[in-house]
């Protein structure tokens, strides 16, 4: 549970994040963290924080029990917000009746993630490709690009952004996980937008991967598939693996979930080389 607290001082608002790890924890439990630090200028009883979205010169007001900021549809368009209607049934209350809201994002900093291995594929816009706007476009709009993996995959994309900072990650599976499926001949599958690092991954970690099933991304798997997956796995020996994605999917079928039950999951963490560097360029952007 994170409660969001704000203290005002005469040289500004502090900002305190009270961090507890659950509802009903003792108070002894929680522990005070300042998170930021924030000019304010007051406007008669008003507490007013200057920023900028897209370029433009705005006024907050600091409100410690606001869940967003509520705006007219001419200001989102002035301060270049897209938006987007909410799902039906969200509406607004007031005075004067009610009215169908829409949610417009200010984004503070943006970083484009780009397979080293495979880069853009084919660079087209979805549907025909794995792009789901123009890159010229995304680039735009992008403050750094994040390269995982090794691989000549990304050169295209750093070469159309010579002015952006290039950041480098990997991916690191989890130790226990390893040494648990190194004891073992495996069968793995999943069901991912590229399988095949998934199983490029498991493969470098030291695992041996005797079998491999490629489902398509967002895969919800039947019955018919998680009983033939277990009895090919069960015929050869072999031990069941999968992403965390994946078999989170399971479910709403017994046979599913005895698959979910059978199935090892490789869980991983991105590890950012340059992390310091980022750290600060993320930091320098928010506190514009």
């Amino acid at each position: 549970m994170g409660i969001l607290q704000m203290h005002r001082r005469s040289f500004g608002l502090a900002l305190a994040l009270i961090l507890a790890a659950m509802a009903g924890r003792a108070a002894g439990d929680c522990k005070l963290k300042q998170f930021a630090q924030l000019p304010v200028t007051m406007a008669g009883t008003r507490p007013l924080i200057a920023g900028s979205i897209n370029g433009t010169a705005v006024q907050f007001l600091a409100d410690t029990g606001a869940f967003v900021n509520m705006i007219s549809r001419e200001t989102a368009e002035r301060l270049k917000l897209r938006s987007d209607p909410l799902p039906q049934g969200y509406l607004v209350w007031g005075i004067g009746g009610a009215a169908l809201p829409s949610l417009a994002i200010a984004k503070d900093f943006t970083l484009a993630v780009v397979d080293g291995r495979r880069g853009l594929g084919n660079a087209r816009v979805f549907p025909a490709g794995p792009l789901r706007a123009p890159l010229a476009a995304q680039l735009a709009c992008t403050d750094a690009l994040l390269v995982v993996g090794d691989g000549e995959g990304a050169r295209d994309v750093t070469a159309a952004a010579p002015g952006l900072p290039v950041f480098h990650g990997h991916l690191q599976p989890d130790p226990a996980a390893i040494a648990e499926l190194k004891a073992h001949q495996v069968f793995a599958f999943a069901g991912i937008g590229d399988p095949d690092k998934f199983f490029a991954t498991a493969t470098e970690a030291g695992i041996s991967i005797v079998e491999r099933q490629p489902f398509p991304d967002h895969h919800r798997f039947t019955a018919e598939e998680a009983a033939t997956l277990i009895m090919r796995a069960e015929h050869d020996g072999l031990a069941l693996l999968t992403t965390e994605k994946d078999r989170a999917r399971m479910a709403g079928e017994p046979l599913l979930a005895a698959l979910a039950a059978k199935t090892h999951v490789l869980p991983v963490t991105l590890a950012v080389i340059e992390a310091d560097e980022l750290r600060a360029l993320v930091l320098a952007k928010l506190q514009r």
